[in-house]
C-alpha cells in the first residue's frame, strides 16, 4: 500500500520556454550594436576631430544621417522580417554592423567614417534593434506577450548602460581604432553565430505549419498589408498621432538635458547621474507596465503614461532644485519606457503576428520624426533664454494626443486583408 502511494505522487511538470531563450538573444544583439552606436557616439566625436583636423559638426553629420537612413529603410526591413527566417536576416545585420565596425578603424579620412554610416551602419544597425527583436516576441508568445514585448525592448537601455563605460576604458587605454577592432571581431565571431543558432530554430506555430506541409509544397506565404492600406486604417493613424508626441517631447527633454542642467549650475557629475538613472529607471518600467500589457486596456495605458509624462515634464520645467530635477527625470524615465512596449502591443492586437513586422516598420518613419524635439526646444530656448518654457510647449501636443487615443478599436487582431 505504501510503494503503490510513492508512485503517485505528482511529478513536476515544468518545461523551460525556449521563446525566453529567443528574448535573451535578442537582448545581446540589440546592447552591442544598438549601444555601441548611438550611446558610444559621443565618445568618437573628440578623437576624430583631433586626428582629422575637423570641426566637431561636420562628425555629427555621421550619426545624424544615419539614424535618419535607417528610419527611410525601417518599412522595408519590415517586410523582410515577416517574409523571410529571422535568423539570416538578424545575424546578416550583425555581420554587416560588425563590418562596419572594422572599416571604420581603418579610415584616414573623416568622409570614409561618414559613408560607412550612411551606407553599411544603417542595415546592419535596423536588423539588430527593437524591430526584429519585438517581432520575434510576437510569434513566440501568445500567453505572458505583454511582457515579452517589453523585455525585447530592453537591450537598447541595457546596451546604454554597459557600452559605454566598456568603450570609454578601452578607448583610454588602446586608442579609438582598438576599440572599434575589437567591438567589430566580437560581434562578428560571437553574436552573429551565436544568433544564428539561437534564433535559427522555429517558433511552434511554424513549425506546426510546416508539418502540414510535408508534401514539398510550399507553404502560402501569408498576407499582409499594402502601404495604402495601412495609411488609411483608423487605427494606424491613431497609433501616429498618440506616439509622435510622446516622441517629440522626450526627445526635446533627453537631448537637452545636459545644456538644460549646465544652465540650472548643475555639474558633469550631477548630469552624468541624471543619464545614468533615466536608463535604469527605463528598464524597471518596461519591465513593470509590461506586466500590465496583458491585463489592462491599451488606452488606459496609454493615458497613464502620457500623464506621467507630462508631469514629469511640469516638474522638470518648474523646479529650481537638483532634487527636483532628479526626481522629474526619474518620473520620465518610468513611464516613457512603455513607449515602445506599448506600442507594440497596439500593433500585435489590431493587425496581427504576421504583419507586425512591416507595420511597426512604416510607424517607424514617422516616429522617427520625434527626433525633432530636440531640435524644437533648442530652437525655443534660443529664442526665450529658458528651456523651462520650451519644455512646456511639449504639453500643447500631449493634450490632442490623449483626446485621439479615444478613437483606437478594440484589441482583437483582425484578419490581415488581402496585398
Amino acid at each position: 500500500m505504501l510503494y503503490t502511494q510513492v508512485n503517485k505522487l505528482p511529478v513536476s511538470t515544468f518545461k523551460w520556454h525556449y521563446g525566453w531563450n529567443v528574448i535573451a538573444m535578442t537582448l545581446v544583439f540589440q546592447s552591442l550594436c544598438v549601444g555601441t552606436h548611438y550611446f558610444c557616439f559621443t565618445l568618437w566625436v573628440i578623437p576624430w576631430s583631433e586626428e582629422f583636423g575637423v570641426a566637431r559638426s561636420h562628425i555629427m553629420i555621421a550619426g545624424v544621417c544615419s539614424q535618419i537612413i535607417s528610419g527611410l529603410i525601417s518599412p522595408m526591413a519590415g517586410r523582410a522580417i515577416d517574409r523571410f527566417p529571422s535568423h539570416i536576416l538578424i545575424s546578416a545585420g550583425a555581420m554587416l554592423f560588425a563590418g562596419g565596425m572594422l572599416l571604420v578603424s581603418m579610415a584616414t579620412a573623416l568622409w570614409q567614417i561618414v559613408l560607412v554610416f550612411l551606407v553599411i551602419f544603417p542595415p546592419g544597425l535596423i536588423l539588430t534593434s527593437s524591430l526584429p527583436a519585438q517581432t520575434l516576441a510576437t510569434r513566440w508568445f501568445t500567453k505572458d506577450r505583454g511582457l515579452a514585448l517589453s523585455m525585447s525592448t530592453l537591450g537598447s537601455s541595457v546596451g546604454g548602460l554597459a557600452m559605454p563605460p566598456f568603450a570609454a576604458i578601452l578607448l583610454a587605454h588602446a586608442g579609438w581604432r582598438i576599440t572599434f577592432v575589437s567591438i567589430g571581431l566580437f560581434i562578428a565571431l560571437v553574436v552573429a553565430p551565436l544568433t544564428w543558432l539561437v534564433l535559427k530554430r522555429k517558433p511552434p506555430e511554424e513549425e506546426l505549419l510546416d508539418m502540414q506541409h510535408r508534401d514539398n509544397k510550399l507553404p502560402p506565404r501569408p498576407r499582409t498589408f499594402t502601404t495604402g492600406a495601412l495609411l488609411r486604417h483608423s487605427d494606424f493613424r491613431t497609433l501616429i498621432l498618440c506616439f509622435l508626441p510622446l516622441s517629440l517631447a522626450f526627445n526635446a527633454v533627453q537631448m537637452n538635458l545636459g545644456a538644460y542642467a549646465h544652465d540650472m549650475g548643475v555639474t558633469a557629475q550631477q548630469t552624468g547621474f541624471l543619464v545614468s538613472e533615466l536608463s535604469i529607471l527605463m528598464l524597471i518600467g518596461r519591465i513593470m507596465i509590461g506586466r500590465m500589457l496583458d491585463r489592462h486596456d491599451h488606452r488606459y495605458l496609454y493615458w497613464m503614461i502620457g500623464g506621467g509624462v507630462s508631469c514629469a515634464i511640469i516638474l522638470i520645467s518648474v523646479g529650481s532644485s537638483f532634487t527636483a530635477l532628479c526626481v522629474g527625470i526619474a518620473i520620465l524615465g518610468f513611464f516613457h519606457s512603455g513607449y515602445l512596449p506599448l506600442n507594440s502591443a497596439i500593433v500585435i492586437e489590431r493587425f496581427g503576428p504576421r504583419a507586425f513586422g512591416q507595420v511597426l516598420g512604416l510607424s517607424n518613419t514617422f516616429l522617427g520624426m520625434g527626433a525633432v524635439g530636440s531640435l524644437i526646444a533648442a530652437s525655443l530656448r534660443d529664442l526665450t533664454g529658458s528651456y523651462a518654457l520650451s519644455f512646456l510647449v511639449f504639453l500643447l501636443v500631449l493634450l490632442p494626443a490623449a483626446w485621439q487615443m479615444k478613437k483606437l478599436s478594440a484589441a482583437t487582431a483582425a484578419p490581415v486583408p488581402s496585398s
